[in-house]
């Protein structure tokens, strides 16, 4: 079992902090995590975009800790990374970043306190080989440690599609076999296949971990080729023209089968709740939406792994990343923060935060290796052969390629293009040529 090394890490880490804050006086032994009780109390403030499965394992170490506050500063994930690009205004003492951010992230490890010098680095081989390096920057500083890790997969409602529609996704080999299914299924039914054009564009760039960026800051000449045929895919979904080659000549009767709803927005909820789209590209997290949404769709949702395309550069399984947790360099607790971090990242918390798949997934090894996140059956999914085998097939099968800081730029763009598609402001060779332009503007401004 990995708690007691763990463990005695945990208490060796504690002990050598202490020694050496006290040694150079700048650490009193009574701000120290395992203080006596009628010390004065500390606040460990906690800067992050998203808090939700961890909330027991935070009430859990601040019970044991009842000298400490524990303060979660909540931000929306754009404006979060905005301030962690801005310097970090503010005191806090733990800051979190997300996967989708972390190439920017990294190129700013003085932030963070470089958690090898206080003897973390040996700890990567609890976690996931490319969840650990999302959390070490260009030096090679140790900036987080990862406390989950994020996964796709497809899910379909298995009473609404035909058995030839269901049987020929699980068989699919590429997105163009999705979308021939999808379009069997709205042809047939009258509705949308998929809710959200989008959420088929973000699941095919996300299968390619490239920036589609040069060294020397621009747009790749061969990225356009790649980038196009991803752009005509999602085409294909919204029932609208091709720019280049289309990329599945095969493909009858087309027609509109991606929609554009927000997932858990009012909308979506109403429209997943009266049968108005049979799937959905989904993370471990949106089992929650449609649960909520739609309670009485338990058991009518089969999870079907992402077809891996490899016309689509070094494609892995669609997923960004997680989330990482670091401690700012600015932290005026660094021990606390050091004693709250090991807990909250330790191979025993996430298996617990996890809790048979009530958790998010987590980003260590001994949950995939142990087979435990694979026997997850939640109830109200259906997998073949379990829910969480699909998942974890899907985290296994992740890229382990590490995107630059550009990638938001090129993903961005392209989305927002296919927002105007969908309104019918652009067409799609205007949103094409549009986004393109402002990739190479918005690349040449870095």
């Amino acid at each position: 079992m990995t708690r007691p090394r763990s463990i005695m890490l945990f208490i060796s880490l504690l002990v050598m902090t202490s020694v050496l804050a006290v040694a150079c006086g700048t650490i009193e032994p009574d701000s120290l995590a395992f203080a006596d009780v009628d010390a004065d109390q500390t606040t460990l403030r906690i800067a992050t975009s998203r808090i939700e499965g961890f909330e027991a394992a935070i009430a859990s170490w601040e019970d044991d800790h009842p000298t400490v506050d524990v303060e979660i500063v909540l931000d929306s994930s754009d404006d979060h990374h905005e301030w962690i690009r801005n310097g970090m205004s503010g005191q806090v003492d733990i800051v979190a970043f997300e996967g989708e951010y972390g190439a920017e992230v990294r190129s700013l490890p003085e932030r963070f306190v470089d958690l090898r010098e206080l003897g973390l680095g040996d700890l990567a081989d609890d976690f996931l080989p490319v969840r650990w390096e999302e959390g070490t920057a260009e030096g090679g500083e140790l900036i987080g440690l990862p406390v989950d890790v994020d996964a796709q997969v497809l899910i379909v409602r298995r009473d609404l599609l035909r058995p030839s529609t269901t049987r020929n996704l699980l068989n699919a080999s590429g997105w163009c076999d999705v979308i021939q299914a999808g379009n069997d299924f709205a042809n047939e039914s009258g509705v949308a296949f998929f809710a959200d054009g989008d959420e088929v564009l973000q699941a095919i760039l996300s299968q390619s971990r490239l920036s589609w960026v040069a060294p020397d800051g621009s747009l790749d000449p061969g990225a356009e080729t790649e980038l196009l045929w991803a752009w005509d895919l999602a085409m294909l979904t919204v029932g609208a023209d091709s720019v280049g080659t289309t990329p599945c000549p095969e493909l009858t009767d087309r027609g509109t089968i991606a929609r554009d709803l927000t997932p858990g927005e009012a909308v979506w909820n109403t429209e997943i709740a009266s049968d108005q789209f049979a799937a959905v590209i989904a993370q471990w997290s949106t089992r929650d939406l449609i649960s909520q949404a739609y309670p009485e769709s338990g058991g009518r949702w089969l999870t079907i792994p992402l077809p891996i395309d490899q016309s689509f550069g070094p494609a892995g399984t669609s997923s960004e990343g997680g989330l990482h947790f670091g401690v700012s360099a600015d932290s005026a607790n660094i021990d606390i923060a050091l004693d709250f971090l090991l807990t909250i990242t330790n191979p025993v918390t996430q298996q617990s935060t996890f809790a048979d798949g009530l958790g998010p997934l987590p980003a260590i090894r001994s949950a995939y290796t142990d087979g435990s996140v694979a026997r997850v059956d939640d109830g109200f999914l259906v997998g073949r052969p379990t829910v969480g085998a699909a998942w974890s097939a899907a985290v296994a099968g992740r890229s382990e390629l590490i995107a630059s800081a550009e990638r938001p730029i090129v993903v961005s763009a392209l989305s927002d293009a296919l927002a105007r598609v969908q309104a019918d402001l652009d067409s799609p060779e205007e949103a094409w040529d549009n986004a393109v332009r402002t990739i190479i503007e918005e690349l040449d401004q870095r």
